[in-house]
This record gives C-alpha cells, sequence and structure tokens, in this order.
C-alpha cells in the first residue's frame, strides 16, 4: 500500500507555485545588482591618493616587472621538479 505522502505535487505558496517563486528571486538577484552597477558608472570616483597636493599629479603607470620575476620563480620550481631523484620523491 502506497501512502499519499510519497506522491511528488508543487506546493502552492498563495496562488504561486514554489517554483515561481524561485525563479522570480533568481531574476532579481541576477536585475538588482546590474541595474546598480549602471547607476554608478555615471560619475568616476576620485582617486584618494591625489587629494592634498597643490599642482596636478599622475601615478605612473606599472610595469610587468613582477609579473616577469613571478613566471621566473614559478618556471624554475616546476622545472626544478622534474629533476628530483625517482628513489627520493617519496616519504616511505
Amino acid at each position: 500500500m502506497m501512502v499519499s505522502y510519497m506522491t511528488a505535487t508543487p506546493r502552492k505558496l498563495g496562488g504561486i507555485s514554489a517554483a515561481a517563486v524561485i525563479v522570480l528571486v533568481m531574476l532579481l538577484s541576477v536585475i538588482c545588482p546590474i541595474k546598480a552597477r549602471a547607476a554608478d558608472a555615471e560619475a568616476p570616483l576620485p582617486d584618494a591618493r591625489m587629494d592634498g597636493y597643490p599642482t596636478q599629479v599622475a601615478i605612473n603607470e606599472g610595469g610587468a616587472g613582477g609579473t616577469l620575476t613571478f613566471f621566473i620563480i614559478l618556471t624554475a620550481v616546476t622545472a626544478g621538479v622534474m629533476f628530483m631523484n625517482a628513489k627520493r620523491s617519496h616519504l616511505d
């Protein structure tokens, strides 16, 4: 004998199904940040590092030195692993 609670029926929340509520919440969670970001894009924020100087100043653009150093070190570490002794590479 099958019990009636084992059948799947969509729940109703005041005449609106739970699936419709979930879809509505998902749509709002995507739309609200998009509208807020669009409103912020109109006015650029001032750079606080530039305040207080008597003349107009600018920050120089950064270089690629840090990135190159990181990749050289990463290459040395990954290539160094290839030359490990196979007998000493495991902690048996």
